[in-house]
């Protein structure tokens, strides 16, 4: 599965994706990013990645400072997400 947003830079934050999701993601070139998070689940275990692409330089500096300050807690939340979603399945 994988589950992606669009990021222009606005007071407004994220785009929901309103036409068809592919071709609009795709198309996407507004200053901000595009970000997708995959899930995959394989021999037992359920893995994730997010893939993030700055549309223009500003962003890309942008995203680089979030990205310091907000990768050590993405880890953790991450991790907690991925537990979360084995003790369900295990409930099941």
């Amino acid at each position: 599965m994988v589950v992606g947003v669009l990021a222009p830079y606005s007071l407004r934050g994220i785009t929901p994706l309103t036409g068809e999701p592919l071709e609009e993601y795709a198309r996407f070139d507004r200053p901000g990013y595009r970000a997708a998070m995959n899930f995959h689940f394989a021999d037992g275990i359920l893995t994730t990645e997010t893939r993030v692409q700055p549309t223009d330089p500003r962003s890309s500096r942008i995203f680089r400072l979030y990205w310091l300050i907000v990768r050590p807690f993405s880890g953790l939340t991450r991790r907690a997400m991925l537990r979360g979603i084995q003790k369900r399945a295990l409930a099941s």
